[in-house]
């Protein structure tokens, strides 16, 4: 009897160790942020964005705090949606048409890993886009 007390409270304290755990990994992906399009700059093999703060509108979705500069090798689009909500789907090729469509004023999401608000350039992978249903 003592011994299967003892397994179910190891248990119960693993799992907790577990879900305190996978929060704070977690919070610590989520590396999207959203800025305001002020200008884009076709380049060669990428694309320059200039944006400036805006608020965000998800709670996984960061708000930058400063106007950047935002250098895209047009090479990677993804979609995310809030995990409690609906989220379209998209036929093939839609992402690419999004991006050739932004424009002055659009919500630009983007990732970046170490975001410090007083770097004034990024070069980033990848584009995102909220694909969460209202």
């Amino acid at each position: 009897m003592k011994k299967r007390k003892f397994l179910l409270f190891a248990m119960l304290i693993a799992n907790l160790l577990f879900l305190v755990m996978n929060f704070f990994l977690l919070n610590s992906q989520r590396v999207y942020y959203v800025g305001q399009i002020v200008s884009i700059e076709q380049g060669q093999g990428e694309t320059i964005f200039e944006i400036s703060p805006m608020a965000s509108e998800r709670y996984f979705i960061k708000s930058v705090k400063a106007d950047h500069i935002i250098r895209y090798d047009n090479s990677n689009i993804s979609g995310i949606s809030d995990p409690l909500k609906e989220s379209r789907k998209l036929r093939l090729g839609e992402m690419s048409e999004m991006v050739s469509a932004l424009k002055v004023g659009d919500p630009l999401i983007v990732r970046i890993e170490d975001y410090d608000p007083d770097q004034t350039s990024y070069d980033v992978s990848e584009i995102v886009f909220d694909l969460t249903v209202e």
